[in-house]
């Protein structure tokens, strides 16, 4: 069995706890605040420029 995520885990256990006892958000935290609604964004404009979302069922 693989449990290479084990390690991965640790790291955002030990990031979360830090930020928890400084009152501060760590970076992975302010990119994800800051990445994951731009990504979300361009993934609909995509969706609807390119895929046919912008047209209403018949």
């Amino acid at each position: 069995m693989d449990e290479d995520w084990v390690g991965g885990v640790a790291v955002v256990v030990a990031v979360v706890e830090n930020s928890l006892e400084t009152y501060l958000p760590s970076l992975l935290a302010r990119l994800a605040f800051l990445l994951l609604p731009l990504l979300a964004a361009h993934l609909f404009l995509i969706w609807f420029s390119f895929l046919g979302g912008g047209s209403l069922p018949k």
